[in-house]
C-alpha cells in the first residue's frame, strides 16, 4: 500500500491485491485498474457528443473494438495505441467537416484564396 498527499489529503492505494487482467486487451496492463482507467479517457476523449448516450455508445463501442483488436501487450502500447485512436478519429471528423465547409448548395466546392474564390 502506498500513501500520497494530495491538497492535505491521503489517498492510499493498494498494489498487493493480485492483479487480474481480463481488461488487458484495452490497456496491455496485467491490473484492470490502468485497463479500465485508459479505456475511459479513450471514450472521454473521442470527438462526439457526451451528452448523447447512443453516439457515445457507438463511438466507445468501435474505438474500443479496434483497442482491443490491436492487442497491445503492454501499458506503453495501450498509451500509445489509445492516443492514434483518439488523434485518427479527431483528424478524420476535422477533415470531413472542412470538406462539407467547402461544399455549397449545388454541390460544387469554392476554394477562398486571398480575397478572391475558385470554383471547381
Amino acid at each position: 500500500m502506498t500513501n500520497s498527499k494530495t491538497s492535505g489529503k491521503i489517498i492510499k492505494v493498494d498494489l498487493a491485491s493480485p492483479p487480474k487482467g481480463y481488461l488487458k486487451p484495452l490497456g496491455g496492463g496485467s491490473r484492470d485498474e490502468w485497463n479500465e482507467r485508459l479505456s475511459n479517457l479513450v471514450v472521454q476523449a473521442l470527438p462526439v457528443d457526451q451528452n448523447n448516450l447512443e453516439a457515445c455508445t457507438e463511438a466507445a463501442t468501435a474505438a474500443l473494438s479496434g483497442l482491443a483488436d490491436i492487442n497491445p501487450a503492454d501499458p506503453v502500447e495501450g498509451m500509445l495505441i489509445a492516443q492514434m485512436i483518439v488523434a485518427n478519429d479527431t483528424a478524420l471528423k476535422l477533415y470531413r467537416r472542412a470538406w462539407l465547409n467547402m461544399t455549397d448548395l449545388n454541390g460544387s466546392t469554392s476554394i477562398e484564396t486571398g480575397g478572391s474564390s475558385r470554383s471547381s
